[in-house]
């Protein structure tokens, strides 16, 4: 008989740390000092140790899959997801899982995500576009499905998540724009009953608080869901209420507005700024390019990812919740010139950085 195959916990004893603290290494889940890396990455060299179910004695479920449940009208194929699962794949493959896409249309109600764990086609779901509230983690929970959200779910749900930090990056934009002159700065909120537009709606109206900014309802407008929408709501600010800023909640409805802007004989980055959300590509090419939230979705995959391996595996994280700071990447948008600066979104007084 052969010699009996390395374990995590063999890995954690030959490098003097917690099993958990060679889960972080091996996901990137958290932050783990350089030197107590080293050492764990030295011991599995040392013992040959292959991640995989049967090691790890995973006993909650029969399979090595996550599935990875995209919302509607989003695919594989959209940039923004596109990281998110590289995050997930990679993180889950460091530690001998596969990833399953599943798309929220080809599930017709609660029971068939559970349907997906039951019937051993995953062994937990990680679950994205999440709304307020959503009556699919209450039957999930109920049936002790193990879920990881990408997205703010509720505090009273008990199920963990991992989520940008959309009021912060929002209020950094409306401080951003303030701190260029900006006074009269709308909003273009995204599709309702979505965590994140409540979250980035919540983002503008702090970021008029902290800026000493009124509030004028007459500047927000809801349900820009594609450029189209948002293009009707900004010709209809720029015909009555002027705005001299605009922060829409994709870029897809920043270019909408960028449309408008320019129908209406505005220049971008002058007379009207416009700020997006996700810098995608359509941010940078963009005619002035961009001014756009950029996102750590791959960061954010790799931490769901490890949040729910840990947790099938019966290691309990420190955190059941993780907020991940956005970044805002000035351009021309606002700037209105070559060279514009910009910082980390959340933290509008932290190190600054050279626009793209």
């Amino acid at each position: 008989m052969g010699a009996r195959a390395a374990t995590v916990r063999d890995v954690a004893r030959r490098a003097g740390v917690s099993v958990a603290t060679v889960s972080y290494v091996l996901t990137g889940s958290r932050r783990v000092a350089d030197a107590t890396r080293l050492r764990v990455e030295a011991a599995i060299r040392d013992l040959d140790y292959r991640p995989n179910r049967q090691a790890q004695g995973l006993a909650r479920s029969r399979v090595d899959t996550l599935a990875v449940v995209l919302p509607r009208d989003r695919s594989q194929a959209d940039p923004l997801f596109s990281e998110f699962l590289r995050g997930v794949g990679l993180a889950a493959h460091g530690r001998g899982f596969h990833t399953l896409i599943v798309l929220e249309q080809n599930l017709a109600d609660p029971a068939a995500y559970a349907a997906l764990v039951q019937g051993s086609a995953a062994a937990g779901l990680i679950i994205s576009g999440i709304r307020t509230p959503d009556p699919r983690l209450e039957q999930l929970r109920a049936q002790r499905i193990q879920v990881v959200l990408f997205g703010r779910g509720e505090e009273s749900s008990g199920i963990p998540w991992v989520d940008v930090d959309n009021v912060g990056a929002v209020q950094a934009a409306v401080v951003h724009l303030a701190g260029l002159g900006r006074r009269r700065i709308g909003f273009l909120g995204g599709p309702a009953g979505y965590a994140f537009s409540a979250d980035r709606l919540d983002g503008y109206r702090r970021g008029l608080s902290a800026a000493g900014l009124v509030h004028d309802p007459r500047l927000v407008g809801e349900g820009a869901k594609d450029d189209d929408a948002a293009y009707q709501l900004v010709r209809r600010m720029l015909a009555q209420e002027a705005p001299d800023a605009v922060i829409a909640w994709s870029d897809e409805a920043a270019l909408g507005a960028l449309r408008a802007a320019q129908e209406a004989g505005r220049r971008v980055g002058l007379d009207l700024a416009i700020v997006g959300f996700d810098d995608t590509p359509l941010a940078r090419t963009a005619f002035p390019p961009l001014t756009s939230v950029r996102q750590p979705v791959f960061e954010a995959g790799r931490r769901a990812a490890g949040l729910l391996i840990d947790l099938l595996q019966g290691v309990v994280p420190e955190q059941m919740s993780v907020r991940l700071p956005a970044e805002l990447v000035v351009r021309a948008s606002t700037a209105g010139a070559a060279g514009a600066r910009g910082g980390p979104a959340g933290a509008p007084g932290g190190e600054r950085i050279p626009a793209d």
